[in-house]
């Protein structure tokens, strides 16, 4: 998987040049459910936001993805379908919250499979 995600960078920044290199990565990860990820990651990128910087928050759960609904987003699209090569992830990023774009994880129906 983490080959897919570096290609899908790769590709992301190769189509959109204000993706370029430069700006930092975060990456957040946690063992089990509960632990606290997903709090952590939507309040990092609602502070980076509100400095002003432009964020793109990716939900690599594909189990159990809550980031959506975290902020109330509509995702037209998913990192699941990004990975299996059939969407691009400049297709499916949908504006979370003003600064923060998100890459969902899963739909709930894919989730479940």
């Amino acid at each position: 998987q983490a080959d897919q995600l570096r290609k899908l960078v790769r590709d992301a920044v190769d189509a959109h040049g204000d993706l370029a290199p430069g700006a930092p990565i975060i990456a957040i990860s946690g063992g089990s459910s509960g632990a606290g990820v997903t709090t952590i990651a939507c309040g990092l990128a609602r502070e980076l936001a509100s400095l002003g910087k432009q964020v793109v928050l990716v939900d690599a759960n594909l189990a159990a993805p809550r980031i959506a609904d975290d902020f109330a987003a509509k995702p037209y699209g998913t990192l699941a379908e990004v990975l299996a090569g059939t969407r691009r992830a400049v297709e499916v990023l949908v504006g979370a919250a003003d600064g923060i774009r998100l890459l969902a994880g899963a739909a709930q129906a894919d989730a479940a499979l």
